[in-house]
């Protein structure tokens, strides 16, 4: 791929592949599968990723600006300091299965249905987000901003250390498990005994 002419991939297999640091522009991979592959600070301007699959690949400070990622899955991938908001956010369609999402901007997104399963989201923002039906099950939320955010119906089954705000958030039908769901009442300010 690196220093290839070549626009358009498709059904294409990537393995160890190291694009680190490199400008893709306007490529499409239609079908394709990325694995162990290291995009650290490399650039996809214009691109499309249309159901691709990324497995074990290190994505750390990629910039995805003007990319489009419809049905791409990413599977115990590293994602670090990536602004999603950036993405073609009309042409997003996202899950994350024990992935390691640090330091990522998802704000003002349409991200319902979108799955963060048993991965760690670390120091992220969801600022005025429609996570409407999401899945955050099994997830590490530390220090992650939900702010405006729609989690109607969302899974926070077996979700830990989040931090909800449920009067600036709208929660109905949301998921949330014992002992973990207490934290929910700390913007009140009051003890509960035991």
């Amino acid at each position: 791929m690196k220093g290839s002419t070549k626009k358009e991939f498709e059904k294409v297999e990537f393995k160890d592949l190291d694009v680190s640091g490199y400008k893709l522009l306007s490529k499409s991979f239609h079908e394709c599968t990325f694995e162990k592959c290291d995009f650290t600070k490399a650039i996809f301007l214009d691109s499309v990723f249309t159901n691709c699959h990324f497995k074990s690949c290190n994505l750390s400070l990629t910039n995805l600006k003007g990319t489009s990622l419809q049905g791409v899955k990413f599977t115990e991938c590293k994602l670090v300091g990536i602004n999603f908001v950036e993405v073609n956010n009309l042409l997003i369609e996202i899950d994350f299965n024990a992935c390691l999402i640090n330091n990522c901007n998802f704000s003002e997104l349409m991200l319902s249905k979108t799955n963060f399963i048993n991965s760690e989201v670390v120091d992220c923002d969801f600022y005025k987000t429609n996570l409407t039906a999401s899945d955050f099950s099994g997830t590490t939320l530390t220090g992650t901003l939900f702010d405006q955010t729609n989690l109607s119906k969302a899974d926070f089954s077996d979700a830990k250390d989040y931090s909800i705000n449920p009067v600036n958030n709208k929660l109905k039908e949301a998921k949330f498990s014992l002992p973990e769901a207490i934290s929910l009442l700390n913007v009140f300010d009051i003890k509960i005994g035991i």
